[in-house]
């Protein structure tokens, strides 16, 4: 098994961001999933309390979150291609540290040598 030692400080720096933006992912996607359930509540509950809903209110909350959920999946799109920016300039070494390290948050090994 491969240690951040055992790599160039520049690897390890990669490593450490390519993790960080797995980390951020995974929290971005927290909030996604948070966004799209209010979303199908709000809209299932105006289909069967329609009568009782104020649809202005409505429709300005559904866009309020759309507008969030849109910038989350933008925000993804970009974090994705920057994990794979990291991948391609690790080459080999990203295999091998990511069999070391595989998930690893917060990262004990920020703190070694």
């Amino acid at each position: 098994m491969v240690s951040l030692n055992d790599v160039s400080e520049e690897e390890r720096v990669l490593f450490v961001q390519y993790k960080s933006l797995v980390y951020e992912a995974i929290e971005l996607s927290k909030r996604q999933y948070t966004y799209e359930k209010i979303i199908g509540l709000i809209q299932s509950s105006a289909r069967e309390y329609g009568a009782d809903f104020n649809f202005a209110t409505v429709e300005e909350i559904i866009l309020r979150c759309d507008v969030e959920l849109s910038s989350i999946r933008t925000t993804l799109i970009l974090n994705e291609l920057e994990q794979s920016k990291l991948i391609i300039k690790l080459g080999e070494t990203f295999a091998d540290l990511s069999e070391s390290y595989p998930d690893d948050f917060p990262f004990p090994f920020l703190t070694e040598g």
